[in-house]
């Protein structure tokens, strides 16, 4: 017999789906009498109580598509005096507990618990989950006292609607169509895993309408303000860094993930294939955001240079601290081995351009910038999104456009057929 948790009004249930002798499946909910979340362990020792027994108990497994009734039966014998008890109670209160209404809010609640223990998502990818949950999600649906059984895609179009308007919690107005989207999509999932747990029938978000994604439009330095600010900053022990990131056009978790097993002298290749991530922690991860973030770049003699140096300066800061070195893999670290911060990168990145009287961008906005280089020296679409390691080309394509009109426009003043309008006429 299998079983889950699930949470109603703010109490732990044991669900099971049982089979009835007319063949068809239904829904069966205990009450564990343990309160959300912070009785989880407790409800879930009960949870497998009752799954063990009942696996043990050969007349149970014997009987299970007799009846409904024999269901219930076998699992009063399956369990201890006490909980016979605490089983009866419930089952007195059956109708009611299978038409007891869910609050939204108390679902999502249990739903992250979930996701949790999920070994498909990785730490990050939860915490943004739980960021959106915690701030924008339940919040809402809790002032509402929206009920999960009863709601429909016009009140998950309201709540779109609002976050939209007064999303933005800082400054009251609305939040992104990135973000919006991102809700949507997390409460998509919530729903998807309601419908699965057969509590309602249709996933409203299906219906649900975003606001026309806006085209960023993002600020990049030219070829000539990046050659001047990299020979400004050339002592900088960002320098390399930069450098890099904007070569490359790396992410900041792609840069600061670099290892020495990274690097082949021999076949003069630098391989992205770590990162180093920032959230509640920071993540070493062994993996890239998505299979097309793993790519393999040439490396230059500049660049394999700038490699040895980074090795030379290692060595001789272990030895320096000795015993107090920090032993780790990474290229770019700190004199006593200590990988960088990621938001230091950002912070002290802005700092020299500001020292430097450069415009302001940000740290992202090299790899933008990295993008727009390739296109001015005649490169193809295809070949951005390989060299920036983009999942497909739409991604490209949506971010990048506009460059590609304005390299026409360019191709278009170049072409000097010699009509004048003298000469239309």
């Amino acid at each position: 017999m299998k079983g889950s948790l699930q949470i109603k009004n703010g109490k732990y249930y044991a669900v099971f789906n049982i089979k009835k002798s007319d063949g068809k499946k239904t829904t069966k909910w205990i009450s564990t009498g343990f309160i959300a979340p912070k009785e989880k362990k407790k409800a879930e020792k009960y949870l497998n109580e009752i799954i063990d027994k009942t696996e043990n108990d050969s007349r149970l497994n014997q009987e299970e598509h007799n009846s409904a009734q024999a269901n219930n039966e076998q699992l009063i014998s399956a369990l201890s005096q006490n909980e016979q008890l605490k089983y009866k109670q419930s089952i007195s209160n059956q109708q009611l507990s299978q038409n007891q209404e869910t609050l939204l809010y108390q679902f999502i609640i249990g739903w992250l618990d979930l996701r949790k223990s999920d070994v498909s998502i990785d730490s990050i990818t939860y915490e943004y989950y739980e960021s959106l949950c915690n701030k924008h999600i339940i919040p809402y649906f809790k002032k509402h006292n929206t009920i999960l059984e009863k709601v429909s895609y016009k009140d998950i179009q309201e709540y779109i609607d609002y976050e939209a308007s007064f999303g933005n919690q800082r400054t009251k107005e609305g939040l992104s169509p990135t973000t919006l989207g991102k809700l949507k999509k997390v409460l998509s999932q919530v729903f998807k895993n309601a419908k699965k747990e057969r509590i309602i029938t249709d996933n409203p978000c299906e219906y649900v309408k975003l606001p026309k994604q806006v085209k960023k439009e993002y600020t990049i330095m030219t070829l000539d303000q990046l050659s001047r600010f990299l020979s400004d900053i050339s002592n900088e022990r960002l320098y390399p860094i930069i450098y890099l990131t904007a070569l490359y056009g790396l992410r900041r978790s792609e840069i600061l993930g670099i290892k020495w097993d990274s690097i082949n002298y021999e076949q003069m290749t630098l391989t992205i294939k770590h990162t180093y991530v920032e959230g509640k922690k920071i993540y070493e991860k062994d993996t890239t955001k998505n299979d097309s973030s793993y790519r393999t770049y040439p490396i230059s003699p500049a660049v394999k240079d700038l490699f040895e140096k980074q090795k030379q300066d290692e060595q001789r800061n272990k030895k320096f601290y000795g015993a107090d070195y920090i032993e780790n893999d990474y290229v770019f670290k700190w004199e006593n081995g200590e990988p960088y911060n990621p938001n230091y990168i950002t912070r002290k990145f802005s700092q020299l351009l500001e020292e430097n009287d450069m415009p302001h961008i940000r740290f992202h906005d090299l790899r933008h910038s990295c993008a727009s280089y390739l296109v001015s020296n005649g490169f193809q679409l295809k070949d951005i999104q390989e060299w920036l390691g983009h999942a497909d080309i739409d991604t490209t394509a949506n971010i990048y456009a506009h460059l590609y009109f304005d390299r026409k426009s360019q191709i278009l003043t170049s072409l000097d057929l010699g009509v004048t309008e003298s000469d239309s006429e």
